[in-house]
């Protein structure tokens, strides 16, 4: 089989089997919010509850999980669902508003946390957020607090990383400052296995930068 052909089917289903994930990952989140709404046994809490999950495109399921460890099935939970909906989180994020004690702290948290998406960006949720997992794991291993800011910063003013180009920046950098360089050149685009194969082929820090620089497509977000 000719090899750029054989590339192509492997990304097309890479892509088809997180597709799949993002669809389960999808209707997990609406369904888990759906069944909270339903366990009320008031009914103006029902009515309220069912209609912020009508309004919602998205749910984060790990953020759920937090609104239902915090506030159980109670008037509190619908508030929470209501502070997450359509938003992303990354685990520190999640971590960070768990940690308050008041009511009002964990929404305000979750709030000013967590990444606005729209119907469009769902289609590559599940590998965004394993991506911005992975990058966030990367930069917390830095023992140099202003690396490990650096590093987050990047992280922060981004809005998608592409899994497969991360695991490549770690291969060709490990974890010291010159993947943040990487980071910055990848962040918001993605690659296919033919752009990661030709950069792989480069040499030196620099050739490999510019080969990333010079790949790849950008994600544009919705306005």
């Amino acid at each position: 089989m000719d090899m750029n052909l054989s590339s192509i089917l492997s990304q097309n289903n890479r892509i088809n089997n997180f597709n799949q994930l993002n669809n389960y990952f999808i209707q997990l989140g609406l369904n888990t919010a759906n069944n909270i709404c339903q366990a009320y046994t008031i009914s103006d809490l029902r009515q309220k509850c069912n209609n912020i999950v009508d309004q919602t495109e998205y749910f984060d399921f790990n953020a759920i999980f937090l609104c239902e460890d915090k506030f159980f099935i109670s008037s509190k939970t619908i508030n929470c669902l209501d502070s997450i909906r359509n938003k992303t989180y990354i685990k520190s994020e999640l971590i960070n508003c768990g940690n308050n004690t008041n009511e009002y702290q964990i929404y305000d948290c979750l709030n000013k946390s967590g990444k606005m998406i729209t119907y469009n960006q769902l289609s590559y949720e599940y590998e965004n957020k394993i991506a911005f997992d992975k990058a966030e794991n990367i930069c917390n291993s830095f023992t140099n607090s202003r690396t490990k800011n650096d590093c987050h910063k990047i992280l922060n003013n981004s809005y998608f990383l592409d899994i497969d180009v991360i695991s490549f920046c770690l291969t060709k950098f490990s974890i010291s400052p010159k993947i943040l360089n990487c980071f910055q050149i990848i962040k918001n685009k993605t690659y296919t296995v033919i752009n990661l194969s030709q950069c792989s082929q480069k040499s030196t820090e620099s050739t490999i930068l510019d080969c990333l620089l010079s790949n790849g497509y950008l994600i544009k977000p919705e306005s």
